[in-house]
Order: structure tokens, then sequence, then C-alpha cells
């Protein structure tokens, strides 16, 4: 498998060959990567912890994510395939392409593998997430904006 460093520090595949169903590592590292990504934003975000708190004591079941969102820009290297060539690299498929005319963002989305749909756990430890991730488009902002935008 060819590799490639991006410009996120993040190591993908240039040939999206999908790592699903090999060593168990893998699946590991993408968990840990998950659980670092969300870890930050719920340090920030007392009341998702509290609303997650509240869920799970009411239903006593485990607390999943339904899907993970990403906000990037669209300039090189800066862009919705600068996240989304990790996810493919572990069999995430990329599905609808949306468009948010108003707010000036195009996203896709992607589904996991589904042999990881219905693990137990909770958080990132459970179902793998959908992965949602959007690009503001730079081009249609204002020159004003666009020249903070590398």
């Amino acid at each position: 498998m060819s590799t490639q460093t991006r410009k996120t520090g993040i190591v993908a595949s240039a040939s999206h060959e999908s790592i699903a169903g090999t060593d168990q590592r893998q699946w590991v590292l993408l968990r840990k990567t998950l659980g670092a990504w969300v870890k930050p934003y719920l340090e920030k975000n007392s009341l998702v912890v509290a609303a997650l708190n509240l869920i799970s004591a009411h239903d006593g079941s485990p607390v999943t994510y339904d899907h993970v969102a990403f906000r990037t820009f669209g300039v090189d290297g800066c862009g919705i395939d600068s996240i989304a060539d990790f996810f493919m690299d572990f069999g995430y498929r990329k599905r609808e392409q949306l468009f948010f005319p108003g707010k000036k963002l195009r996203a896709f989305w992607y589904s996991p593998p589904e042999q990881f749909l219905d693990v137990a756990g909770n958080g990132v430890d459970g179902p793998l997430p959908r992965i949602f991730v959007s690009e503001i488009l730079v081009e249609e902002l204002s020159v004003r904006a666009q020249v903070h935008i590398p």
C-alpha cells in the first residue's frame, strides 16, 4: 500500500485500498484516532457530556455516535479529501454529495464498513459512526474573507 502525508499530518493510502478485514491493530488505530478527535470536543462542551450521561442513565444502554462531522476549507490540501482519505482507507464508502448554498458549503458523507455497524460498546468503541465532511467554498466568499484563508 503506497502512502502519502497530507498537510493535516494524517498518513493515508493514495489508492484507497481498504484495510477492512486486516489486522485488529488497524481497527484499534481507527478507534483511538476517533477518540482523540472526540475527546477535545467533549472537554469543551460540558453540556454535551451532561446530555450523554443523562441519556445513558435514563436508557441504561450504551450511547453510540450516529455521525462525526468535520469542517474543512476548500483549498489545496485542506479540503474534504484531507479528512476523507483517512476513513476511506479503513473501508468507509463515499456516499451522497450535499450542497448548502446559503452557507457556501459542499459536503460528502461516508458510511462505515458493514461489519462494524452491530458492534457492542459505548461512544467510539461502539458501532462505527458515519462521517460527514464539509468544506467551505472559499471561492464563493467575499474577497475580504478570502485573504484570511491560505
